[in-house]
């Protein structure tokens, strides 16, 4: 993994990335001075399932990755990832959890980090705008995914007769203590907390 600078020809290629292609280009390039533009390698771990909990997620620029979660002693891939989707989002509304699952490179790939706190304080910056839209679909979009790839391991646990199969009852928010205060919670953070427990 390395930092880069941003050339021209990367630079078009983020301004042709979906969820920013509509967007001013002086917007765009003020997001790129709030983030980070990094190179992997190929078969390079850009974050594992269980490590510490950090504030930034990744929005692919070129290459390919796959999302993968233990499930047993088996990896499964949750989801690839191709330029414009963006990977390690529930860190940016659920604080404070460890990833929920690891991110390979497949190729060799560039991506923007983009920390919380580029998004927190220029919420109303054009740029911002579009990328939180984007992560919105995003985590709609895994939500359905998961819960299709949770279905068949429910189904593949339930005919096999060493391990009782979940019940789907278990992945349900909590609900809080009796005399709690009612958390208020924006949409994106009720979804990202909704997506945390489902993953």
């Amino acid at each position: 993994m390395a930092d880069i600078g941003t050339t021209a020809a990367m630079e078009e290629a983020i301004f042709q990335l979906v969820p920013l292609r509509d967007v001013p280009p002086e917007a765009v390039r003020a997001l790129l001075a709030m983030t980070t533009l990094v190179r992997f390698d190929a078969d390079q771990v850009v974050f594992k399932e269980g490590d510490a909990p950090t504030d930034d997620a990744w929005l692919l620029v070129t290459g390919h990755m796959s999302v993968c979660v233990a499930t047993g002693e088996r990896q499964r891939v949750m989801a690839d990832v191709v330029p414009g989707e963006i990977v390690g989002e529930v860190a940016l509304y659920a604080r404070g959890r460890a990833r929920s699952a690891t991110v390979v490179t497949t190729v060799p790939s560039t991506a923007l980090r983009v920390p919380r706190a580029a998004l927190v304080e220029n919420d109303d910056q054009p740029a911002v705008v579009a990328l939180e839209l984007h992560l919105l679909e995003t985590m709609a979009r895994r939500i359905r995914d998961t819960n299709a790839i949770l279905h068949r391991v429910l189904i593949e646990q339930r005919d096999s007769p060493a391990a009782p199969a979940p019940r789907l009852g278990d992945l349900a928010p909590t609900a809080p203590p009796p005399g709690a205060a009612a958390e208020r919670l924006t949409l994106a953070q009720r979804l990202a907390r909704w997506f945390a427990l489902a993953r």
